[in-house]
């Protein structure tokens, strides 16, 4: 095949530490997967904020959030963050979640680490701070993703494991 008619493929490759401190660094949605008591998937999109040294992801839950209670009976998780257009970066993560506090309101550690979130995700459109601080009576869960595998590619060409015969 002529370079021409596969340039639009573009090379894939892992993120490098740099690119992927850059990456999770940006307002993506997370998609949080956890288990029922019944063993079946639960997705739920959520914020998150990444602590590269500690290796950990740090998600809050509102009060009765399902997702928390499916923590408790089982903490094994995966996430999925990926940049919805090319280059198509995307970060898959197998961890196991934590409760550290809640549900609890105003005096919690969550509040500093949601107003990081919230500046983040929300930017111009609103003020992030603000956000926090007119809901911040209303308890919520601090979780903690400790990882345990994670995957980082950007690209479009397929790994080779797909070129297989």
């Amino acid at each position: 095949m002529h370079e021409s008619s596969t340039k639009w493929v573009g090379k894939a490759t892992s993120l490098d530490p740099s690119q992927l401190q850059e990456f999770l660094s940006q307002p993506w949605i997370c998609h949080l997967a956890t288990l029922t008591q019944a063993g079946a998937p639960y997705v739920t999109p959520v914020w998150f904020e990444y602590v590269p040294d500690r290796k950990v992801f740090y998600i809050i839950g509102r009060k009765h959030s399902r997702y928390v209670d499916y923590i408790r009976t089982d903490p094994r998780v995966s996430l999925s963050i990926d940049m919805p257009k090319a280059p198509s970066a995307r970060v898959l993560v197998q961890g196991k979640a934590a409760i550290i506090e809640g549900p609890i309101g105003r005096e919690g550690r969550w509040v500093e680490i949601a107003r990081r979130m919230a500046r983040r995700y929300l930017g111009d459109y609103m003020d992030g701070p603000d956000y926090i601080e007119a809901t911040a009576d209303r308890p919520r869960y601090l979780l903690e993703v400790r990882v345990e595998k994670m995957l980082s590619w950007i690209g479009n060409e397929w790994h080779p494991r797909y070129l297989k015969d």
